[in-house]
Formats: C-alpha cells, structure tokens, sequence
C-alpha cells in the first residue's frame, strides 16, 4: 500500500463512528423510556399497595383494584425486555466503538510501516553522522 492510499484512507471518518453514536443514543432513549415508565409504574404500585390487604383481597371482578393489579403486571412484563434492550444497545455500541478504535490501530500501524522506509532513507541522505557522534 502506498503513502498516498493510506492518505486517502486516513481522512475523513470511519463508517462505524456513525453507527457508534446512533447505537449509543437508541440505548441512551430505550433507558430513559422505562426510567420514565418506571416511575409511572411505581406511583401505581404504590397507590395499589396503599389500600389495605383485605380491600386488595375483596376485590371483585370489574373492581378498580383489579385492573390496576393486571396494569401493573402487564406493564412489567413488556418493562424488564425493554431495559435489556437498552442495556444490550448500549453493549454493541461499544463493541462497535472497539472495533473502530482496531481498525484505526490496523490503519496507523500500516501507515507507518509503508512511511518508515521513506523515513530512514531520508535520515540517511541528509549527510549528518550515524549515532550523533561527531
């Protein structure tokens, strides 16, 4: 590979930055999203456990009581796969960041190989003494 390829390629950004920062914003607003249900949620539960337990125990079908409780159960169990959704965005996103940090790593490492010969022929054309020695 050339200087003048390597060049090229070291401009400009890589492809995964942009998938970097919309995984980590996605996982960011899944998180906020049932922080926010959460919260919601938890008034509910606490209005729901505010009643004593015979009241809670004597509710009848079509009772408030009881559609509260299956609210409450229904919300939790879409609640918990979205905050693992969230958690395993915000994983990938930085699997990705990682895996552009390595090629960026392979990059440089390519261009200083293909620039050292060009370096050293340079160092040894400029007449000076080898090893500072005068």
């Amino acid at each position: 590979m050339t200087l003048q390829e390597i060049s090229r390629r070291t401009h400009g950004q890589h492809s995964g930055v942009k998938s970097v920062v919309v995984l980590l914003l996605a996982g960011v607003m899944i998180e906020l999203v049932a922080l926010v249900v959460g919260l919601a949620l938890g008034g509910s539960i606490g209005d729901y456990f505010s009643e004593t337990k015979a009241t809670r125990d004597a509710a009848t079908a079509g009772s408030g009581l009881l559609s509260q409780i299956g609210t409450i159960n229904a919300v939790n169990a879409w609640l918990e796969p979205l905050k693992f959704l969230g958690f395993a965005t915000l994983f990938a996103a930085i699997a990705v960041s990682l895996a552009v940090v390595i090629k960026n790593l392979q990059l440089r490492a390519e261009a200083f190989a293909a620039a050292l010969p060009v370096l050293i022929n340079v160092g040894n054309t400029s007449g000076g003494n080898a090893g500072g020695q005068s």
